[in-house]
């Protein structure tokens, strides 16, 4: 069985607590992968010193984790498989393909996307994902298409769907079952929200991940 949680505010997030088995990255905008091939490796691993910006597993009592406060937490399963990934996706890492490179990484183990579903959580929302054109060019330059995510608001602002462009990448790698939250992290007072928060309180602190969103998912 596997089983995902999507948590909020109810959790007061500190890495230096979590148990030895929970894999909690240092997570960078990049599209890098780290594969935990054991429990022993995923105890080992020390907390917030990995810079990578998915795991996956198909080892049993690995906690994958994902701290997120506007970005996009992904949850991806192969039941059938028993292949379990954890991704966060900004603009930058979901720009540069994180979603295809851990896919193809779940398909090394065996993983079959026929099989996978995948879950997308609370997150920034299009109404308030506002950016400017020079964020909107960089998608623009990897294809034209992606055109359709932005929504221009004047000469200099535009909306972004974040959620729909990383669902359509699911798809398009071939995952057809993808749930996306409706949930908007900027507007939910259940969510933390970097955008929300820590950008106008600028000298709050990191404080250990305290204002995050923890997503977690294991093979039980």
């Amino acid at each position: 069985m596997i089983q995902h949680d999507f948590g909020g505010k109810s959790f007061e997030l500190d890495y230096r607590k979590l148990p030895k088995n929970y894999v909690f990255p240092k997570q960078v905008h990049e599209a890098n992968v780290l594969l935990i091939s054991s429990i022993e490796q995923a105890e080992e691993l020390a907390p917030y010193t990995s810079e990578v910006g998915a795991t996956v597993t198909s080892v049993a009592g690995v906690v994958l984790c994902v701290s997120t406060a506007d970005c996009v937490p992904i949850i991806l399963a192969d039941e059938e498989n028993g292949i379990i990934a954890a991704v966060h996706a900004g603009w930058k890492s979901a720009c540069k393909g994180i979603i295809y490179n851990v896919i193809d990484d779940m398909r090394s183990l065996g993983a079959n996307p026929d099989n996978m579903k995948a879950y997308i959580g609370p997150s920034l929302g299009k109404e308030s994902f506002e950016c400017e054109a020079d964020m909107m060019d960089e998608f623009l330059s990897m294809n034209k298409s992606n055109e359709q995510f932005f929504e221009k608001q004047d000469d200099v602002k535009y909306l972004f769907d974040i959620k729909a462009f990383c669902a359509k990448s699911l798809n398009n790698a071939g995952i057809s079952s993808v749930e996306v939250s409706d949930i908007d992290t900027y507007t939910d007072d259940n969510y933390h929200s970097y955008r929300g928060f820590e950008a106008n309180n600028p000298d709050i602190g990191y404080e250990y991940g305290k204002y995050r969103n923890l997503t977690t998912v294991e093979i039980k």
